[in-house]
């Protein structure tokens, strides 16, 4: 697990520099965008499968791969001010076919409730992660912010969870019935050590908030990133199993990486337009 881990997330943070700092960075993301948010899609609704909510993940991934392709930030098919109509206008298509498929199948019990919890994993895919793209849209350098921040509380929970596990009597646990290995002490290590990483970055004006918003939004994200990894876990646990796939070695499926994001992106979003 460590070996493959060692080696999967160098190439990840790889890849998320040259989004960031390359020239060609936005065409990487529009590459990615498809795969990232179709791979999600299709886990989640794997997932759903799993808890016994039927339904259709490989349409949800499809549907979500196009999304991403229309979304792409470099290939411009729409306007930035008009993504969110569009997102609206797919849900809507979505809602169409949902009930016109009543007309066409047998068992129409069984047909309504997958497509109805496939419709709702779409929506909570697109609506969780489009956020992430819109903020690299505006800029890449608070998209660093956001992800670094985030990320953060994944690295520091990792070690000071670790290293409080050889105090007297070990650490704390928060959730030990769906997530064991979470402590206190390891969600303590992780907002510092997100805190730390929103100042630096504001020390390199990539930051848009003030030294004050900096810190309250690195705690907030760092709150946020944790509740988004116990979300997943929960879940998980509910379907009975470790990871949402196998594709990152080390690492799991496309929704274990993104679970961080479960709700940091609509948070960052709403301190981008209501706390600056």
């Amino acid at each position: 697990m460590f070996w493959a881990r060692a080696i999967s997330f160098p190439l990840l943070l790889a890849i998320f520099f040259a989004m960031i700092f390359c020239p060609w960075g936005g065409w990487i993301l529009s590459v990615l965008l498809p795969f990232l948010l179709g791979m999600a899609g299709f886990e989640f609704s794997r997932i759903l499968q799993k808890m016994g909510l039927n339904c259709f993940p490989k349409i949800v991934g499809a549907l979500l791969f196009l999304l991403g392709v229309l979304a792409a930030p470099e290939l411009k098919y729409f306007n930035d001010e008009d993504k969110l109509s569009y997102i609206i206008i797919a849900m809507m298509v979505m809602i169409l076919f949902t009930f016109g498929g009543l007309l066409f199948v047998k068992d129409r019990k069984k047909y309504f409730l997958e497509a109805f919890t496939s419709f709702g994993a779409f929506c909570l895919i697109a609506l969780l992660y489009m956020p992430l793209v819109e903020v690299y849209s505006y800029d890449p350098k608070y998209f660093l912010y956001l992800v670094l921040v985030t990320k953060m509380t994944d690295t520091g929970g990792y070690i000071f969870g670790k290293l409080s596990s050889y105090l007297p009597g070990g650490n704390h646990k928060i959730a030990p019935k769906f997530s064991p290995k979470k402590s206190y002490e390891g969600l303590a290590g992780g907002m510092l050590m997100s805190i730390a990483a929103g100042l630096i970055l504001l020390k390199y004006d990539c930051s848009p908030f003030s030294l004050n918003m900096t810190v309250v939004s690195s705690v907030v994200l760092s709150l946020g990133s944790f509740a988004g990894d116990l979300s997943e876990s929960a879940l998980k646990r509910e379907a009975d199993i470790k990871d949402s796939a196998n594709w990152i070695p080390g690492m799991g499926g496309i929704f274990d990486v993104l679970d961080s994001f479960i709700y940091n992106g609509i948070i960052f979003m709403i301190f981008l337009i209501f706390m600056r």
